[in-house]
């Protein structure tokens, strides 16, 4: 699913949806935690105003997931390649 313009939302068959940042083009990090599920994620939704992303899953239940940490995950790929690329 579309977060914004340059980040998606994949459900995975671990049961964990992963936050693909494209620009650059890096995996920022997994939505996890006790919002995993048992089985693979079929199914993402975001609401209207990006805040909260529902992901339903092959083990019947659905989660509800914070949107703001996506929004951290994407900030700490940026801190951390400035570290390691460092401008003049």
């Amino acid at each position: 699913a579309k977060f914004d313009e340059d980040t998606l939302l994949a459900g995975c068959g671990d049961g964990c949806v992963r936050v693909v940042q494209l620009h650059p083009n890096r995996l920022a990090g997994i939505l996890a935690g006790h919002g995993r599920h048992d089985n693979p994620v079929e199914r993402l939704a975001l609401n209207s105003d990006k805040t909260l992303i529902a992901t339903a899953a092959h083990d019947d239940r659905i989660r509800i997931h914070d949107a703001t940490k996506v929004e951290f995950m994407k900030t700490k790929v940026v801190r951390r390649l400035k570290k390691v690329n460092p401008k003049p």
